[in-house]
């Protein structure tokens, strides 16, 4: 998804080492991030399994128009400090 610049943001946590912070953040902004969790926590990078969710908001396939979010909102689903679960 990065090399093929996508640009995938993501809008639910749901994994040890993701914090609300992270959501709206592009996945090429949390590559390094991401594999700092795989060895700690088996985390997939790729959020295979239920690390996150992702939305493409713009990419080379979307030739005249791109997704913007006018708003974003957090919303807790679990609030907890070891596996939050949050949705943008």
């Amino acid at each position: 998804m990065v090399a093929s610049k996508l640009n995938a943001q993501i809008v639910k946590v749901c994994s040890m080492g993701l914090k609300p912070v992270h959501l709206g953040k592009t996945i090429a902004e949390l590559e390094p991030y991401f594999t700092t969790l795989a060895p700690k926590f088996g985390f997939n990078v790729c959020g295979e399994g239920g690390e996150y969710e992702s939305a493409v908001f713009d990419c080379p396939m979307f030739k005249t128009h791109r997704l913007v979010a006018k708003t974003q909102n957090v919303i807790m689903h679990e609030d907890n400090d070891t596996s939050p679960v949050g949705y943008l």
